[in-house]
């Protein structure tokens, strides 16, 4: 089983551009679940994807439009979400966005 330490320091764990507008950091993971930081950009984008497991966002700061499914709901700082398995998403930052990802 691949995993990660039991304890991970963000100010020790590199940042991974994912794209232009788009960068995250992993926390902690196993073979089962994920511990993500996503940070966007202002206008920046996560393109339409999809997950073969479950994921919890809490959303730290900025204003974020998500699609799951046929549903579109703007977030904000303090909201989360859950997402089922097999899902596409599609999501613009309306303003610059950070959040956290518990990925299973």
């Amino acid at each position: 089983m691949k995993r990660s330490e039991n304890y991970v320091f963000a100010d020790k764990t590199e940042w991974v551009q994912i794209n232009d507008g788009m960068r995250r950091q992993v926390l902690s993971y196993d073979d089962n679940m994920m511990l993500v930081k996503v940070e966007f950009k202002t206008g920046g984008i996560g393109y339409a994807h999809q997950h073969p497991h479950r994921q919890c966002t809490y959303v730290v700061s900025g204003i974020f439009e998500f699609q799951v499914g046929e549903e579109t709901k703007i977030v904000k700082a303090g909201d989360g979400l859950y997402m089922q398995l097999y899902f596409m998403e599609l999501n613009v930052s309306r303003k610059e966005f950070l959040s956290i990802h518990l990925v299973q």
